[in-house]
Formats: C-alpha cells, structure tokens, sequence
C-alpha cells in the first residue's frame, strides 16, 4: 500500500517537474519554438524508471499534422519485464514541434519474472502537449484512458479501464 503511494508520488513529482520545465524552458531568451521544422524526435519515458523500465520512443512527423511513434522498453532489474507500442497522433492544435496531439496507443507489456506472470495488450486514448525547442529540446506529456484489449494475470478478472500517463524527454531533430 505504501509503495503504491510513494509511486504515486513520485510520478506526480515527475509530471510536475515536466511542466515546470516546460514553462522554464519556453521562457529562456532567445530560445522559441522552432522555426525550422523538425521530422523526428526521440525520447525516454522518466515515469517508467520508477519501476524501473528503460523506454526509449521514436516519433516520426507526417504530411497534415498526423506522425506516428513506436516505442520499446526493458526491465533494468530484471530484463524478463518488457514492452512494445505503437503509437498514431493527430496534431488538434498546433504541430510536431509545438502543439496539442490526439493520441490512440496500442501497447504490449509482458512480465515473466516468478512472482508475476503478466501478459496485457492495452488500447489508449490519450490528450496531451509537446514541444520542441528550436535547439532540439523536447518535452511532452499526455494522458487519458486504456483499456486491456487480452490480459493474462492473476488479477485479469479485476482488470478494467484506467488512467493512463505518457511522458518524454528528449531530443528533435
């Protein structure tokens, strides 16, 4: 019970840290968005350490403010904990560089170590902000709901939609 709050915690220390960044970042002078338009971006997820999983996502501009993002991760711990997704984005407002994705996610995460044995492939719908600073700094946060599409677990029955988070720190070029 404690953990579950300590990591809450810390993943809320996360998010907020992002977020001041973000208004830190885009108020250093001579430093805006970026002019020049980057075609992709690469980036970790700082939440997933907490668990501690190394993510590293891939984000691909495309024509009419659309992209697409495939990420991987893997235990640090144990290397039997691991995941892969895709991802599709529709830039609402803005674009690649600076702007307001919708975002649908689908998303692969297998656990085999002994004492848990957890196979979920997750669907998500996710709303969230980027930005890319005109020297490559990116940032990005987004949240929504997912659902299990398969789970395999001990508490598959108990399985049901949930809040989703989804941050990146990284680089555009």
């Amino acid at each position: 019970m404690k953990l579950c709050s300590l990591s809450g915690a810390v993943a809320t220390c996360c998010s907020a840290s992002i977020l001041f960044l973000s208004g830190a970042a885009s108020a250093e002078e001579g430093q805006e968005t970026a002019k020049e338009e980057h075609q992709t971006a690469i980036a970790i997820d700082p939440q997933h350490l907490i668990v501690p999983i190394l993510e590293l996502a891939v984000e691909r501009s495309l024509p009419q403010d659309f992209s697409v993002a495939a990420s991987a991760g893997i235990g640090l711990v144990s290397q039997r904990v691991w995941q892969v997704g895709v991802q599709g984005r529709y830039y609402a407002l803005g674009d690649f560089n600076h702007g307001m994705p919708i975002i649908g996610e689908a998303l692969y995460l297998r656990d085999d170590r002994d004492e848990l044995d957890v196979s979920v492939l997750r669907a998500s719908l996710m709303v969230g902000y980027k930005l890319a600073l005109r020297s490559g700094f990116t940032i990005s946060i987004a949240a929504g709901v997912g659902v299990p599409v398969i789970a395999r677990s001990l508490y598959a029955r108990h399985t049901r939609v949930g809040v989703v988070l989804d941050t990146g720190i990284g680089w555009s070029f």
